[in-house]
């Protein structure tokens, strides 16, 4: 396989752990999504602790058919589950909680916040090229982990999302069916 060819530089051996280091009560947790209309709802879980340099993907999976209310319950889901795993309030378990807000993801964080109560902060996505030479960097340097059982779909997607289209050309947009 040809690594330049790839948009992300993910490596098993530099990125890839069976579980996290420390007791899930140590981390904190952020939720990200990208909404989908026509392609499922991607949901990424991301830890981080303050005495480790690296960020933990802890899970990640995607959702089809879901609308904003379907999204509302799901991350209830979520926030209870990991309220037990941490020990915490399942309204703050997750420091924060990010969508992609472009297209129709407005409307969904629009809904979420106005009758479910959930606040989704918009995704940094102008500088999109400049985030993957940044997340690139801290996959080399081996900065982001991956937790195994959890992130199947993602690590095969990082694996072989080329950075070139059929045609030969450097693709500028990307297949939003992708976690970005």
């Amino acid at each position: 396989r040809d690594d330049s060819a790839l948009v992300y530089k993910y490596e098993n051996s530099e990125n890839l752990v069976a579980e996290m280091p420390d007791t899930p009560d140590t981390y904190t947790y952020v939720l990200a999504m990208d909404f989908g209309v026509v392609d499922p709802t991607a949901f990424v879980i991301l830890a981080y602790h303050p005495h480790d340099p690296c960020v933990y993907v802890v899970e990640s999976y995607k959702k089809p058919d879901l609308g904003p209310t379907d999204v509302s319950e799901h991350i209830r889901l979520l926030q209870d589950r990991y309220a037990r795993l941490t020990d915490r309030d399942p309204l703050t378990v997750f420091e924060t909680i990010v969508g992609d807000t472009g297209g129709m993801g407005k409307a969904y964080a629009k809904e979420l916040q106005s009758r479910h109560a959930i606040y989704i902060k918009p995704a940094q996505k102008r500088e999109k090229l400049a985030y993957i030479d940044h997340m690139n960097g801290d996959l080399i340097a081996s900065r982001i982990k991956v937790v195994e059982k959890t992130n199947a779909e993602l690590i095969r997607e990082w694996q072989t999302l080329p950075w070139l289209t059929k045609d030969g050309r450097k693709q500028e947009k990307y297949d939003e069916r992708k976690y970005d």
